[in-house]
């Protein structure tokens, strides 16, 4: 047997169903869930299994009890990538030069995925050598980064255009609600390059259950590299 006998609308004709057995009322299953992360600590889905705690099958006259039995398991993925780690150190943030956002706040795009940094202009280390820390745990933090999910491509146009384009449109959004940004800066040829660093950042989807994952990785998860006139 074969899963269009399950899942399709109209099943096929044969295997024919010869015996059926109805689950009765009073049983129990058991379904663990626990988060699926790739090497990047990035969630990738969610892998649940399933166990029959106890349940009494019957048909007629005749009944079957399973008790502690392990029926099995699937993961459920999720529809992000997450996919902005930069790791050749050639990753470039843009600003749209100054223009319409505020000077200090910066973003990056990746197919249908885009990552927008509200940050202020303050807040960049204006010596080489110098570290910025944003910690998002901190109540009353109004800097942010938030993550957003396209119905289609995501373009610079969205961030920079005084009338954004109407399509694509936000599909899925995130904000980060714990861990830390940081902003480590040196001074190259008369420009200040900004190196943007996330520590154990956690994004939230409260749209979406509260749903969360965190990002990390040793020595941070290197996103990019912003550029400005010093």
């Amino acid at each position: 047997m074969s899963s269009t006998s399950i899942c399709s609308a109209v099943p096929p004709a044969n295997p024919a169903v010869v015996e059926e057995y109805s689950a009765q009322a009073g049983g129990m299953l058991s379904i663990i869930t626990k988060a699926v992360r790739n090497s990047q600590n990035v969630l990738t889905g969610y892998n649940h299994v399933i166990t029959i705690i106890n349940a009494t099958f019957s048909r007629e006259e005749e009944s079957i009890i399973i008790t502690d039995n392990v029926f099995g398991s699937f993961i459920s993925p999720v529809t992000y990538r997450f996919s902005f780690k930069d790791e050749a150190s050639t990753v470039s943030l843009q600003n749209c030069d100054g223009n319409l956002i505020p000077a200090g706040n910066a973003f990056i795009v990746n197919g249908d995925e885009a990552l927008f940094f509200d940050i202020e202009p303050a807040t960049y280390p204006t010596t080489d050598g110098g570290i910025a820390v944003v910690n998002f745990g901190i109540a009353g933090e109004t800097q942010e980064i938030i993550f957003n999910e396209y119905s289609g491509t995501a373009v610079a146009t969205l961030f920079c255009d005084a009338v954004p384009p109407i399509t694509p449109v936000v599909t899925k959004q995130w904000e980060a609600i714990a861990g830390e940004l940081r902003i480590q800066t040196s001074i190259v040829a008369g420009v200040r390059e900004h190196i943007f660093f996330l520590d154990n950042v956690t994004f939230m989807n409260r749209a979406q259950n509260a749903e969360q994952f965190t990002i990390s990785a040793t020595g941070g998860y290197r996103v990019g590299k912003l550029t400005v006139a010093n």
